[in-house]
C-alpha cells in the first residue's frame, strides 16, 4: 500500500474485500484482523523390531497459523467476498444484480463466520 493509502482499513467499520488484491501489506492486514488459530500435531517416531514396524513414540505439539491466510483473501472461492466488521471475519455470496430474482437483490445470503 502506498504511503496515502496505509490507514485505508482503518477508515471504514465494514470492508467487503473482493478477490485480485496483489498488495502483500494489505493482504497481510486483513490475515491479521481475522486472527490465528492453533493446529495440533502429533509426530511418530517409528522403529523396525522382528519384521514389523512399531511406534516408539510421539510427540504432540500445536502450530500456530493464520485462520486467513494472505492467499486465501487474494484468490476467493467463485462468487464469494470476505466481509470484514472490526475483527469478525465472514465469507458472504455476492449475488448478481441481474440474476437475482426481484426481492432478493438487496440481501445477499451470508455464510456463518470463518473459523479456525
Amino acid at each position: 500500500m502506498g504511503v496515502a493509502a496505509e490507514g485505508f482499513l482503518s477508515l471504514f467499520g465494514t470492508k467487503v474485500v473482493l478477490g485480485g488484491i496483489g498488495d502483500r501489506a494489505t493482504l497481510g492486514q486483513l490475515s491479521a484482523l481475522a486472527g490465528d488459530h492453533y493446529l495440533n500435531t502429533v509426530a511418530h517416531a517409528r522403529q523396525r523390531h522382528l519384521g514389523r514396524w512399531r511406534v516408539r513414540s510421539s510427540s504432540y505439539s500445536a502450530l500456530r497459523a493464520p485462520r486467513l491466510p494472505p492467499s486465501a483473501i487474494a484468490t476467493p472461492p467463485t462468487g464469494r467476498a470476505l466481509v470484514v466488521t472490526g475483527a469478525t471475519t465472514r465469507w458472504t455470496t455476492l449475488v448478481p444484480y441481474f440474476g437475482a430474482a426481484p426481492g432478493h437483490r438487496t440481501r445477499p445470503e451470508t455464510a456463518p463466520p470463518v473459523t479456525g
